[in-house]
């Protein structure tokens, strides 16, 4: 029995020193499983008589540690059910609507796009029901957050948008709609959105890729005015009506204007002048133009007849100048310009004047 229990001691020493030998130290640990989460920011709205699907996927795996590679994304099943289910039957009582692949989707940065069409009768005060998950290499994620749209009957698109150019300001148009999909009177919309795209010259190679929406909130009335134009190219426009935050019609017919900016900034306004130890200090008030470049600082002394404003500083960004170049018992004249992007120059503004 003795000679047993000895042998087992051996047996466990040896255990021990190998485990030693081996560099392990403490418990085993299991490495943590790397599996796919569910997507992220998974929001619906409906889109004249699409229901588009806009979602972002998870930054890391499971772990919290191994970053998502985009590559290893395989299919996107898309749930759909015209009738609340519990989350937990969802997957099974809904319909598979699509198997996408990443390609087929409309990609904005890191957010991803799928437009689904239905009829109109589909939409007319309808509850619609999504879900999602997807394949990351062979396994599959967590279905998503089941979300919800109510849906109406789309707004007929605005067929009559206009575009005028006045100055540097570009002026849109168009007439409130009055008819539905279907023919019916509409009796309110909350808004309007104002969408833009430029193609800039060639020399500059400068382009907005996709139309990008100009108004954060629902425009009220059937008029907009756009003045960030300082770019030289091609101006599109189209014009769609909101029913909510998540509806919103077709887009309008698309408006395009070609546009050269020739046209100077407004002249500065108040300018002011004061005396100060050693030097004149001017200031005036900020302009408002969008593709302002620089100020311009004109003077003439009393010293000369005749003698006309000259630029003694060319390139000023602030709303003030110090001119430290001045002599007691001259009076000086002082006057600036804005010159935009394009060296587009202003005129003058009011002339000030201050005996040093």
């Amino acid at each position: 029995m003795v000679k047993k229990l000895n042998f087992l001691m051996l047996i466990i020493v040896l255990c021990c020193s190998c485990l030693l030998s081996c560099g392990k130290k403490g418990p085993l640990k299991l490495e943590a499983e790397k599996l796919p989460l569910q997507v992220e920011s998974f929001k619906l709205r409906q889109l004249g008589q699409e229901i588009c699907l806009e979602w972002s996927f998870p930054g890391y795996l499971s772990d919290q540690e191994s970053v998502f590679e985009f590559e290893n994304i395989g299919k996107i099943l898309v749930y759909y059910s015209d009738k609340e289910i519990a989350e937990n039957k969802f997957r099974k009582k809904s319909i598979l609507l699509k198997k996408r692949k990443l390609d087929d989707l409309i990609q904005k940065e890191k957010t991803y796009f799928l437009k689904i069409p239905f009829k109109l009768k589909e939409l007319n005060d309808k509850i619609h029901y999504f879900a999602l998950r997807y394949y990351y290499g062979k396994k599959k994620s967590p279905l998503s957050t089941i979300r919800s749209i109510k849906t109406i009957v789309p707004v007929k698109p605005i067929s009559d948008l206009t575009v005028l150019r006045e100055n540097k300001v570009i002026k849109l148009k168009w007439t409130k709609p009055g008819l539905d999909r279907s023919g019916n009177k509409i009796k309110k919309i909350a808004g309007y959105k104002v969408y833009r795209k430029v193609v800039g010259v060639e020399e500059t190679g400068e382009q907005e890729e996709d139309f990008t929406l100009l108004n954060k909130d629902a425009l009220l009335y059937e008029y907009y005015e756009d003045s960030d134009t300082g770019m030289d190219g091609e101006y599109s426009y189209y014009v769609s009506v909101t029913g909510s935050a998540a509806i919103e019609s077709e887009p309008s017919n698309t408006a395009v204007l070609e546009l050269t900016d020739v046209f100077p900034p407004e002249p500065p306004q108040n300018l002011v002048v004061f005396k100060h130890k050693d030097h004149m200090f001017i200031t005036w008030e900020k302009t408002g133009e969008k593709d302002f470049s620089h100020y311009v600082v004109y003077r003439k002394s009393d010293r000369l007849k005749n003698e006309e404003l000259k630029p003694i500083a060319g390139k000023v960004s602030d709303n003030y100048y110090k001119d430290s170049k001045v002599n007691a018992g001259v009076t000086y004249f002082y006057c600036i310009t804005a010159v935009d992007d394009k060296d587009n120059e202003s005129k003058r503004s009011n002339i000030v004047k201050e005996k040093f």
